[in-house]
């Protein structure tokens, strides 16, 4: 398995490439700007994109969508709620304090909790976790003994933080139940991958954050 990742935009945002290697078919996770270099890299692991799947509808996540998908034409994947959030009259004001165009989303798929997604031969599982925004999600690849899982998480987890509900659609309380239902009880050894650089590292482990995260003993998810 193929992983990448890079920091762009003006809020360090993490887009991620996911590549089979024995397919070559790939997934980009939250395109969020320099798209000519996610192209290059693309190209540089001869991999055939096939999905653009966003954890959620946030400006700063979605800003290189229109030209990756001009590029690729691969299957823009979004959960139905967020793709609602994008009319609600609070986000259009919030893309103005951002600084951001209206972005460009119009899924070709909407995405449910629980639902696989092929990439390749690798699985993809769709963990819906609404609470930064209503159709948040989370990306998991399931491990085994001898490898370990792996989670991007957008906006939901951040090394030692969770993501703010103070924005349009957001709610504290879905964002508590979404880490009860979906997160806390993972693997230890689940390799996480925020939607930012905003810790003192890139990636953590689900361990490291039961440990650690503050956040995590203020909703008594370290138990």
């Amino acid at each position: 398995m193929i992983i990448e990742s890079k920091v762009v935009g003006s809020l360090d945002t993490f887009t991620y490439i996911i590549g089979c290697d024995e397919t070559k078919e790939a997934a980009i996770i939250d395109p969020a700007g320099s798209e000519d270099k996610l192209l290059w890299l693309l190209k540089e692991n001869n991999l055939t994109l096939k999905y653009i799947l966003l954890t959620h509808s946030h400006p700063d996540h979605t800003s290189g969508v229109r030209k990756i998908k001009e590029k690729t034409d691969a299957i823009i994947c979004l959960h139905k709620d967020d793709e609602d959030l994008l009319s609600h009259p609070e986000f259009k004001d919030l893309l103005e304090i951002w600084s951001f165009d209206e972005p460009y989303i119009k899924a070709d798929k909407y995405i449910t909790d629980g639902e696989i997604i092929m990439i390749g031969n690798i699985e993809v599982i769709i963990l819906h976790t609404p609470g930064h925004s209503p159709g948040s999600v989370c990306y998991y690849l399931k491990g085994n003994e001898e490898k370990n899982s792996h989670i991007f998480t957008g906006d939901t987890i951040f090394v030692g933080a969770v993501g703010n509900s103070d924005l349009p659609g957001g709610s504290f309380e879905s964002l508590v139940e979404s880490l009860k239902k979906h997160i806390i009880n993972l693997p230890d050894n689940t390799i996480i991958h925020p939607g930012h650089d905003y810790g003192d590292s890139q990636t953590t482990t689900l361990g490291r954050e039961r440990k650690e995260n503050p956040f995590f003993h203020e909703f008594f998810l370290a138990g």
